[in-house]
């Protein structure tokens, strides 16, 4: 008896909380003179370093992990609305990212900065840890090709066909049937940043994490 080939698309998403955030901060001035504006910013560097060096624990947190760059500096002339430039501004800046497992500490740490001039929290990234990542990959894939064979075999028995036989599974566009436009890559990671400036410690909350996975599926069903 001839086959027919049946080929899908197999989806699955899932929510979870997430684990680790990691803050993004800058510490910077600008103005004049040079020297004074390095200082200012290397002095409030060394201030914020000290807050987060007692918190750290890589087992065990609220810190489990944290970075800074080195200064910048650059000089500029900016222009006024009269097409006049005016005198040279000089600014100093020194990124800083700090990975938080404690989201309750995180948001009192958050409320402690944001009354320090030249602190700027630019974002959160909330993450999972590597563990909990790998895991829920292997998960989502599988539940995306359980997916897929359901859909197939749908297809199967509107057609009369009893059997179902695999033949292939891919990411997304790599049967060489082409992917449909639109179409995702076959593993998403949704994370929801946070604004800008300090949370309230007390109602400091992150977004879940949404977990994509998406596959396509070739059987002969006969």
């Amino acid at each position: 008896m001839d086959e027919t080939i049946i080929t899908v698309r197999g989806r699955f998403e899932s929510h979870h909380p997430a684990e680790h955030a990691t803050v993004r901060i800058a510490v910077a001035f600008e103005g004049s003179p040079r020297e004074s504006i390095l200082q200012r910013t290397t002095h409030l560097h060394a201030e914020l370093t000290r807050t987060i060096e007692p918190l750290h624990d890589p087992e065990h947190g609220p810190v489990t992990w944290w970075a800074s760059d080195r200064p910048q500096v650059w000089s500029d002339r900016p222009w006024n609305a009269d097409g006049r430039q005016l005198p040279l501004v000089h600014h100093s800046a020194i990124d800083v990212r700090v990975t938080f497992s404690d989201f309750v500490r995180l948001g009192e740490w958050l409320a402690e900065l944001s009354i320090r001039e030249g602190i700027t929290v630019s974002g959160i990234d909330w993450t999972l840890t590597d563990e909990s990542r790998k895991t829920l990959e292997a998960d989502a894939r599988g539940h995306a090709v359980e997916d897929a064979r359901i859909t197939a075999s749908d297809y199967a028995a509107a057609l009369g066909l009893a059997s179902l036989r695999p033949l292939a599974v891919a990411d997304p566009g790599m049967l060489g049937d082409g992917a449909p436009i639109g179409a995702r890559d076959s593993m998403e990671f949704v994370r929801m940043a946070a604004p800008a400036g300090a949370a309230d410690p007390v109602l400091f909350r992150p977004e879940d994490i949404t977990v994509r996975s998406e596959v396509d599926a070739r059987f002969a069903a006969s």
